[in-house]
């Protein structure tokens, strides 16, 4: 996906946000390498299996971690608050309580994926302390 293609969905969102006569962004699978996405209101934006790689204006912190399905990346979008794995996609207690359901009997799995968090939310408050001393 090109950006002048990028700038479409991200603006028929915004419309859809904004009054319902828009159509939700489906970015599902995008390949956002290079894509500008400062500014741009992703609430409820479908942002799962996206490779970020590169992309401006938002904070992404993901970590590939072996589980069941090999190579599982959590991601993290920052300055929308949004945990993406597999196909969940909400906030960190929804992902925590994703993980205690999916992973009940499996604590070696569960304990996987909570250190891939913790050193999420550490790389979050790491970047936030850079931009204070800036």
């Amino acid at each position: 996906m090109n950006q002048a293609e990028l700038d479409v969905v991200i603006e028929k969102h915004e419309k859809w946000l904004r009054d319902g006569y828009g159509e939700r962004a489906t970015l599902s699978g995008a390949n956002l390498n290079g894509a500008n996405l400062s500014y741009a209101d992703l609430s409820y934006a479908d942002l799962n299996w996206i490779n970020w790689r590169d992309v401006v204006g938002l904070t992404v912190i993901a970590v590939q971690i072996n589980t069941t399905r090999k190579n599982n990346q959590i991601t993290y979008i920052k300055e929308l608050e949004i945990w993406t794995t597999g196909c969940f996609q909400g906030t960190l207690e929804e992902l925590k309580d994703s993980i205690e359901q999916t992973h009940a009997s499996n604590d070696f799995l569960k304990r996987r994926y909570y250190r891939a968090i913790n050193y999420i939310l550490t790389e979050a408050d790491f970047e936030e302390d850079l931009e204070e001393t800036e």
